[in-house]
């Protein structure tokens, strides 16, 4: 009789160690499950930034207006941009974003006045590009910026 009951006992050890494992393992199948949707979500626009390129090559300033020149990379002329966010600033502020929404095939000038800038012209020492993609249904932001400082 005594056997029996040992062997109760370890069933009933064995039946509790199953247990426990299976309520681990679906803790951590919730905990991952989470995390690997939220990081999707993420990257789901970013496989449309991969080598898009458009970067500001020349900020000239004057008195009166802002001329930047920007150009793309020739690797990224097939992917679509809905926009591209253009922020001219100096050592203390920075202006309005103006927004450039035309696809811009391999390069494109951008004159911008103090209205538009919301900033003195004559002040701005740099300008900062962001570029913004069309994603599943919504825009996607490429998290990527490019400076330029004002050519003398």
């Amino acid at each position: 009789m005594l056997k029996n009951k040992r062997a109760v006992s370890g069933i009933i050890v064995l039946v509790i160690m199953i247990a426990l494992v299976l309520v681990a393992a679906g803790i951590l199948w919730k905990v991952i499950g989470n995390l690997l949707e939220g990081r999707a979500e993420t990257l789901a626009g970013t496989d449309k930034c991969l080598g898009l390129e458009i970067k500001p090559k020349s900020l000239e300033c004057t008195s009166e207006n802002c001329t930047v020149r920007l150009e793309r990379s020739s690797m990224s002329t097939t992917q679509s941009v809905r926009k591209v966010i253009l922020t001219f600033s100096n050592e203390t502020e920075s202006g309005e974003e103006i927004v450039v929404t035309e696809n811009i095939p391999f390069f494109k000038i951008v004159t911008s006045d103090e209205t538009e800038m919301g900033i003195s012209p004559g002040s701005v020492t740099l300008i900062t590009t962001r570029i913004v993609v069309e994603g599943d249904g919504e825009d996607f932001d490429c998290n990527g910026f490019e400076t330029k400082s004002v050519e003398n």
